[in-house]
């Protein structure tokens, strides 16, 4: 018999096994609990490789991807100056480009053998989160262990590890940002001032100890308190914004160094770690201050600053305690005394420095100020946590142990003679972390450690008062019910239904960029590298480079701008490989709001003017259908940049919801918008790619009073009988029933408007998505405006079914293909001149085709609907003829040449082409049995568009023979694919025009209620 057999049958086997058991047996759970972290957060990592390609999600991973690829390419330096967003500034962004990217770069060119691959990079970059988001377990078991002991830091890595959003939305893979980051660095940063004040209250060095050199003994408390500022350091290098936790660490200190000396101990060996941690942070950031401006988001002197007055604060706290205490003071006097000190080098900061106080008040107030400006609002994650709900949803009764630990602190504060300095930093890092997510639920990822070190110090206070369970042999019945107990609380709710699972499925796919990334391609592969815009011969700009640090860069001949909301930016310069005007650091987002509101083409490219250079320029405009949507409840965007927009045109709202109250609340009922809303830029363009467009006889109708519902819509009730779109045989009768009726607009839904929108010169749709991705956006923004607005029941009648009157439904409501995103370029335009009839309108007309492809499936089985199954669509703009006849008008769209100018030569490979030339046409009138009208057609090249070619391309309009009147009174229509009414508008007696932008009349026929050409 082996000996291992006989000793598990004697009992000292089970007994060894148990015992080391008991002695491991945290170190077992904590490779568990870091596998599963790991695995939960990197398990669907294959969602976000499309195509072969790696993509990711949001809009910062992607800059930070930037930032990791430049310092792959110039390792270790990290990017000082980027000329590839802002255009025409370009920028120096702090936040990014920090040891954060640094990491990755150097585990991708570990991985590389010294010279990575993109897609080594882009991987590296994708898993990197998960790698930052599960080593955060090891600071937070380690805290937790320091408060409560070894059980209560497994309890504290378990909440890390299965809290199921708020952190592990941060770090799951593909949101590559260094907010996970942060949170590791913060936890260390914590975790270093914890060992350093535990090592300072247990040795307690004073200052004769220093004035007398003998470092030895003072060495661990001097030694930890090092260590503890290279922590703080190395927190803010990767966020400078971090400044926060200096504010935390002061405001600890005053109250430590207070309650310490009004219990009669002197406050010097706490007042040591704060000296010198801090003094150490500063120190370190001194080394990388790139700007001696004041600011939070840079790399400025606020940091060091900031640092420096701590430190001299905690120096300055216990010299005061010698002075008070050798004056036989009351010591519950000297918290007052400086309260009184603080207060009055505030108000003397206030009269003297009053910019840089209220600078102070409002970076406070703006982070745990519980407030939020409107322009922040737009940002999801700026905006303020509602719901203090969500808290139980992220760390379900974690987060009433956490706050039961705040409860335990105070009053151990308050009886303890000697109460425990880190307990009290938790507790204080906790309240604020907590303001800080109720004021921008961004925030949420910082309240795992807090909430995870709480849980720990409330276990650990539990398991005090039941004895030690390490020992398995000997733990009572008791014990052991107590321990289930506490797992019960506060891990069993985090695990049961895998709710961190389940979160991380949810955060697990790339999200809007797979819409733009067809347009995306088409940027870098169908229009000039920047650099060679019109400019062939340019020297290309290094996507790469190394540019020199400026407040505004000298961009050269060729160099070029794409304007689009700031959302999209990094998208552009990261995947578009172009220069954004407007980018995810919100810069030059008051110039984009301007421009997308803009009310008329001149007053866009006055905002554009204001933004190019001489030579180089904005050139391009990509709009995605969320910028166009304006209901935030389908992920519409639109109130974005009107919130933006400092005009008045604000106060004049875009749009009008009718709700009624149902269920407690307000359920919506219809959407329409006003006239500013069809005259912006954004929706000239989006929906009808620059052409003009018409009202046509349809009236949204509501009743009582409009209220204001937000900064940009209004609120209205249905009318009785609950028609809010009503149709009607001519604009005239649509018109007269609005005047008669008192609350009711014109137009207003769908692309139709209230008042003609001209037609645009200047810019012309270049590509436009394909269709791929549309269908969930279909089932939520076709579901409410179709049956939300009841337009089926009144398309329907007869034996039509209900997918073909769905189908007639959503082409009436758009006509124009939703693409994803679509691509438009400003060009000179080219001019067309010539002769017609005197005082005359006339109208000119092209038939354009996107060469995108793709039939789109409309959701839940419904029938497809012609309009949007393809791209097809006439751009249309009236002239007026002078008393001699003559006209001139500029036009964006060319009908051949498109092969001699691409991006070698510095133009753009459009793949938005005419099927035939220009018609323009003029009255029409009948002769007899003849049909006349006045007509010609043109061509224009793709040279005279650009501008290379200033030659006006001549037309000559004359009346021409288009049909003939038979004996019966009918008509033949002339030649084929040349009808009477082609390019003219319809004429309801009243000199309304109903035609759209598709260039061809609409009838709404009252019995079918079918829109048909």
């Amino acid at each position: 018999m082996s000996n291992w057999r006989e000793q598990f049958e004697d009992g000292s086997g089970a007994h060894a096994f148990t015992a080391w058991l008991g002695q491991y047996y945290h170190y077992l759970t904590l490779v568990f609990l870091v596998a599963f972290a790991f695995w939960n957060r990197a398990r669907k990592w294959g969602n976000f490789v499309i195509d072969g390609e790696v993509l990711f999600r949001s809009n910062d991973p992607w800059y930070h991807y930037r930032s990791t690829k430049y310092v792959v390419e110039h390792f270790p330096e990290t990017m000082p100056f980027d000329a590839w967003t802002y255009f025409s500034f370009g920028t120096s962004q702090s936040q990014f480009g920090t040891i954060f990217d640094q990491i990755l770069a150097t585990i991708a060119l570990i991985v590389g053998l010294g010279n990575p691959s993109d897609h080594t990079v882009r991987l590296v970059v994708l898993f990197g989160p998960a790698l930052f988001g599960t080593a955060i377990i090891v600071p937070a078991y380690f805290i937790g262990r320091r408060l409560g002991g070894r059980f209560a830091g497994v309890i504290a890595a378990g909440v890390i590890a299965l809290a199921p959003d708020g952190l592990l939305a941060r770090s799951v893979v593909g949101f590559s940002d260094h907010q996970v980051a942060e949170a590791l660095f913060q936890g260390i940063a914590v975790l270093g001032v914890l060992v350093a004040l535990y090592v300072a209250q247990r040795e307690r060095p004073v200052y004769e100890l220093v004035a007398d050199r003998e470092f030895e003994a003072i060495r661990r408390p001097l030694g930890w308190s090092i260590l503890a500022g290279v922590g703080i350091g190395a927190y803010l290098w990767v966020w400078p914004p971090g400044v926060l936790l200096l504010g935390i660490l002061g405001v600890f200190f005053v109250i430590h160094l207070s309650i310490q000396a009004v219990k009669g101990e002197s406050p010097e060996h706490t007042a040591l770690v704060g000296f010198v941690s801090l003094t150490t942070a500063g120190l370190l950031q001194l080394s990388t201050v790139n700007t001696l401006e004041i600011s939070a988001t840079s790399r400025s002197l606020l940091q060091p600053g900031l640092a420096f007055a701590v430190a001299a604060g905690c120096l300055f706290m216990a010299w005061f305690f010698r002075q008070w205490e050798a004056r036989d003071l009351s010591r519950y006097g000297y918290p007052g005394a400086i309260a009184l000190i603080l207060v009055a080098s505030a108000a003397f900061t206030a009269l003297v420095l009053p910019d840089i106080f209220s600078y102070f008040v409002n970076q406070v107030l703006r982070v745990v100020g519980f407030q939020t400006s409107p322009t922040a609002g737009t940002v999801g994650e700026a905006q303020p946590l509602e719901n203090p709900q969500a808290l139980f949803s992220w760390y379900r009764l974690a987060i009433f142990t956490a706050i039961a630990g705040v409860g335990i602190v105070l009053y151990r504060q308050y009886t303890r003679d000697h109460p425990a300095a880190g307990e009290l930093l938790v507790a204080i890092l906790f309240v604020f972390m907590l303001a800080a997510t109720f004021t921008q639920s961004r925030f949420s990822y910082y309240l795992a450690i807090p909430v995870a070190a709480l849980t720990a110090l409330t276990v650990g206070t539990v398991m005090q008062y039941v004895g030690r369970v390490d020992d398995f042999l000997q733990v009572e019945a008791y014990q052991v019910m107590v321990v289930f107990a506490v797992l019960l609380v506060t891990i069993a709710p985090l695990a049961w239904g895998g709710p961190a699972m389940i979160a991380a499925d949810n955060r697990a796919q790339p999200g809007g960029v797979v819409g733009w990334n067809d347009g995306l391609d088409f940027l870098s592969d169908n229009t000039p590298v920047e650099g060679q815009y019109a400019n062939p011969d340019g020297e290309p700009m290094e996507l790469y480079g190394v540019f020199d640090r400026t407040d505004d860069y000298n961009y050269s001949a060729g160099d070029y701008g794409v304007m689009s909301w700031w959302d999209y930016g990094h998208w552009i310069t990261a995947q578009g490989e172009r220069i954004p005007n407007a980018n995810p650091f919100q810069q030059g987002a008051g110039d984009a709001a301007l421009y997308l509101t803009s009310q008329n083409e001149t007053a866009a490219n006055d905002v554009l003017a204001d933004i190019d250079e001489e030579d180089a320029k904005t050139r391009y405009v990509m709009i995605d259908w969320k910028m166009a949507e304006t209901e935030t409840g389908v992920n519409g965007k639109f109130f974005a940049p009107a919130r933006f927009n400092p005009d008045t045109i604000r106060s004049d709202f875009y749009s009008r919801v009718a709700s009624v109250a149902e269920n407690g609340g307000l359920q919506t009922r219809g959407i329409w918008q006003k006239q500013p809303y069809y005259n912006s830029t954004l929706t000239r363009l989006y929906r009808y790619h620059g052409s003009a467009m018409e009202p046509a006889p349809v009236v949204t109708d509501w009743q009582g009073a409009e209220r204001q519902l937000s900064s940009v819509s209004t609120f209205v009730e249905p009318p009785q009988d609950g028609q809010i779109v009503k149709f009607f045989d001519n604009v005239s009768a649509a018109r007269q029933y609005v005047e008669e009726d008192g609350t009711a607009q014109l137009g207003g839904i769908g692309p139709y408007p209230s008042e003609r929108v001209p037609a645009m010169e200047h810019y012309r749709l270049v590509h436009m998505s394909q269709f791929s991705g549309m269908q969930g956006r279909l089932s939520q923004v076709l579901t409410r405006d179709v049956l939300g607005t009841g337009l089926v029941q009144q398309f329907a009648q007869g034996n039509t079914s209900g997918s073909q009157a769905f189908a007639s439904a959503a082409n009436f409501l758009y006509p124009n293909t939703p693409s994803w995103v679509k691509t438009f370029e400003k060009v000179p335009g080219a001019t067309i001149e010539g002769t017609g009839p005197a005082n005359t309108t006339l109208t000119l007309q092209v038939d354009m085709s996107p060469q995108t492809g793709g039939v789109m499936t409309l959701p839940q089985g419904r029938t497809n609907v012609p309009g949007l199954a393809n791209g097809n669509f006439t751009y249309t703009q009236q002239v007026q003829t002078g008393a001699d006849g003559e006209f001139t008008a500029t036009v964006p769209y060319s009908t051949t040449g498109y092969d001699e100018l691409g991006p070698e030569e510095g133009y753009t490979n459009t793949t938005v082409r005419a099927t035939g030339p220009y018609r323009i046409t003029g009255p029409t009138s009948v002769n007899g049995t003849e049909i006349l009208q006045y007509r010609d057609t043109v061509n224009v090249t793709e040279a005279q568009v650009l501008g290379v070619d200033d030659d006006p391309v001549t037309a000559t309009v004359e009346e021409q023979v288009v049909g003939n009147f038979d004996s019966g009174g009918s008509s033949d229509g002339g030649s084929a694919g040349d009808s009477t009414d082609d390019g003219q508008s319809s004429s309801d007696g009243s000199g309304n025009d109903t035609s759209n932008s598709l260039g061809t009349d609409v009838a709404l026929d009252p019995s079918s209620r079918l829109v048909s050409p």
